[in-house]
């Protein structure tokens, strides 16, 4: 099987952009730099709504990437690149069951290199091209907002190898190509870490989070309908930037919890049943508290409580009647005892980091 072969086999693959695999929750590095809100919905199992135009255009570029990126290999090789590891499958863990997953399109050294680089080949039209290449050079592409999808997949398998790639890009009209080595991700590791858990947060809650693209980014999206709810959260600051980082499935537990709970506390006076649902989350919120005391993502959620009152056991000091007084107050200490303590969460929104 030869390499273009090969690549239409794992691009026969047509799962979404994420999906739940036997109970394990895959991101594709293709699709990391998806919008927050189509990374969920993918996950949450949202059919993808693609115009037949958008469809028809996105499966033009990917039979031409199919035909041409096998070839940029092969010329890359006639420069005195070895490379190997074709569409290898690579994959690393963000929290337990989370795992982001793709193949790189190889592995291999430069002319002249004693240590591995990997390879991204890709393809595109004279005036993407043209765009692409407008910048100094590749990183300032990448860093200029306009290739995120290009440079999250990058930055994922920068990590996952934990080597410098070498990214060759060809206009596939012209057959011009310009190959540059990228020596550090284009995206920092705890920013992609932190988008994955935060898509896992809203998959837990069953719900969409709002949309953080621009409208006009909407075409090519597997579900460009979403786009347009009007909650978007273009123009708004991240809030993430400001609060502790989310580290394990716990704390996308006990955000959501403490999300509920602060909602909740709002309405408490609409009458009793909103005061029992809350009490029933303190009990969970405790359980799921690994310490008395923890930070999870904006949430400062502190175990509280009190002793209960002491009763006494007055027919026990009957019993002791007559008897001298300090006699009677050791026999009132002896026969009380302390009531339950009672223990509740106290919880903060911080936003400090």
């Amino acid at each position: 099987m030869d390499y273009t072969e090969l690549r239409e086999v794992v691009m026969s693959d047509n799962r979404g952009i994420a999906y739940n695999e036997d109970g394990l929750h895959v991101y594709r590095a293709s699709g990391a730099g998806s919008c927050l809100r189509a990374l969920v919905a993918s996950m949450l199992g949202y059919r993808e709504s693609r115009s037949q135009y958008a469809e028809t255009i996105l499966q033009d570029a990917a039979k031409e990437g199919n035909l041409h990126e096998g070839a940029i290999l092969a010329e890359l090789a006639e420069m005195g690149h070895k490379i190997e590891g074709r569409q290898d499958l690579l994959e690393t863990t963000v929290l337990p069951k989370v795992v982001l997953r793709g193949h790189v399109d190889g592995v291999g050294f430069p002319p002249r290199a004693r240590n591995n680089r990997g390879y991204e080949a890709k393809t595109m039209s004279k005036e993407v091209f043209r765009k692409f290449t407008r910048p100094a050079d590749m990183m300032q592409a990448f860093l200029s907002g306009d290739w995120d999808r290009y440079a999250w997949q990058l930055s994922i398998y920068m990590h996952m190898l934990d080597m410098p790639f070498i990214y060759a890009v060809k206009n596939r009209d012209s057959g011009k190509l310009i190959v540059e080595e990228i020596t550090r991700p284009p995206v920092e590791w705890r920013t992609i870490k932190r988008r994955i858990i935060q898509a896992e947060k809203w998959a837990l809650k069953d719900e969409l989070p709002p949309c953080d693209v621009a409208s006009g980014e909407k075409f090519f999206c597997p579900f460009p309908a979403l786009h347009d709810e009007g909650d978007s959260m273009i123009g708004m600051e991240d809030p993430d930037e400001q609060f502790q980082p989310i580290t394990s499935v716990t704390d996308v537990v006990l955000i959501g919890m403490a999300e509920k709970h602060a909602e909740l506390s709002k309405v408490i006076t609409a009458g009793s049943r909103a005061n029992d649902e809350r009490k029933d989350l303190n009990e969970k919120i405790l359980t799921a508290m690994p310490t008395d005391d923890v930070i999870a993502g904006p949430w400062h959620l502190k175990k509280a409580g009190r002793a209960g009152r002491k009763t006494t056991d007055w027919a026990g000091v009957a019993k002791e009647v007559g008897v001298k007084v300090e006699k009677l107050q050791t026999a009132i200490e002896a026969n009380s005892e302390a009531g339950k303590r009672s223990e509740w969460p106290k919880i903060e929104l911080t936003g400090v980091a």
